[in-house]
């Protein structure tokens, strides 16, 4: 999950719905908590807080963000389809949204596969899905199933899901 999230602050993917918090240290050695609530698409909540003071609060397309050049919070309404971090960028007025954005930059995540009785799922789009039905078995990848896997990635669930969940069947079986 926590790669669905760096994806999204990169800026290298739709939104996934969910709710993240995450705690991070700058380089300075702050404490910071980043939340963030997405439907649909859309952002239903942001918020960052450093050190226990909240710098940017946002409900939907309106918020307030602490500005460090002008010593203060200012009302803010973001686009309901991107984050704060991508519209609000400045090194000097909100350092703190330079952090998060490398900190995402610099994160390095892993995708393991995973194994049940039934099968084995390896990273969708790379690889394929094997099933195993008695001595048939099954291969459902990105090539031969697009549609099924592209609308499976913005569910934000992993790649077991995907499998124990029955999700590869959708299309096959429809």
């Amino acid at each position: 999950m926590i790669t669905s999230l760096v994806k999204m602050i990169r800026g290298r993917s739709h939104f996934f719905n969910g709710n993240w918090e995450i705690e991070l240290r700058s380089s300075s050695m702050e404490k910071y908590k980043y939340k963030l609530n997405t439907t649909a698409g859309k952002v239903s909540y942001e918020e960052i807080e450093i050190a226990n003071k909240i710098v940017l609060q946002r409900e939907k397309e309106e918020g307030e963000i602490y500005s460090y050049t002008k010593n203060k919070r200012i009302k803010i309404n973001p686009p309901i389809e991107e984050l704060t971090l991508h519209v609000r960028r400045d090194v000097k007025e909100f350092p703190f949204l330079e952090d998060i954005l490398k900190w995402a930059k610099n994160f390095k995540g892993y995708t393991f596969s995973t194994a049940d009785p039934g099968g084995l799922t390896i990273t969708p789009k790379t690889e394929a899905l094997l099933e195993r039905n008695g001595h048939i078995v099954n291969s459902y990848s990105y090539s031969n199933s697009r549609e099924l896997f592209d609308r499976f990635e913005f569910t934000g669930l992993n790649n077991f899901d995907f499998f124990t969940g029955g999700s590869y069947k959708e299309q096959t079986e429809s």
